[in-house]
């Protein structure tokens, strides 16, 4: 009897042992950065109309879209959570808000990420989050 038992057990045992599946294939979207959320957030309000886009179009490349310049830059590491974000190189056309240059500023420090429905935050170790909601590219 004890032998059938382990039979059915194992199975369970081996089952709750193997890791979360990966939510990476999740992440490849455009984004629109609605806030950040960190004490610092005060000082850089986003303006209300400008759609600043984060867009992640494979694990490790991806775009920025400004008030009004365009960055490009790499992703290092894109794991189960897990993201590092390179530099971006930007073009510098004209002003961007305090928002837009702190996302820019921000983004490298990035350490890790969650996704829940159709919202992506990026968070900072020490320093807070950034919170962006799915958007469909036109």
């Amino acid at each position: 009897m004890m032998r059938y038992l382990w039979l059915l057990l194992i199975p369970l045992f081996n089952y709750s042992c193997k890791d979360e599946p990966a939510q990476t294939q999740d992440i490849f979207h455009a984004w629109e950065a609605k806030e950040f959320i960190s004490i610092e957030s005060f000082y850089y309000p986003k303006i209300e109309g400008n759609k600043i886009l984060l867009n992640i179009e494979s694990p490790n490349s991806y775009q920025l879209k400004l008030d009004h310049n365009q960055c490009n830059g790499q992703i290092s590491q894109l794991s189960h959570s897990k993201i590092v974000f390179q530099s971006a190189g930007c073009t510098k056309i004209c002003c961007d808000s305090k928002f837009s240059q702190k996302l820019v500023e921000m983004l490298p420090q990035v350490t890790s990420y969650h996704l829940d429905n159709n919202k992506l935050n990026l968070y900072i170790d020490g320093w807070g989050s950034i919170l962006f909601q799915q958007i469909q590219l036109e």
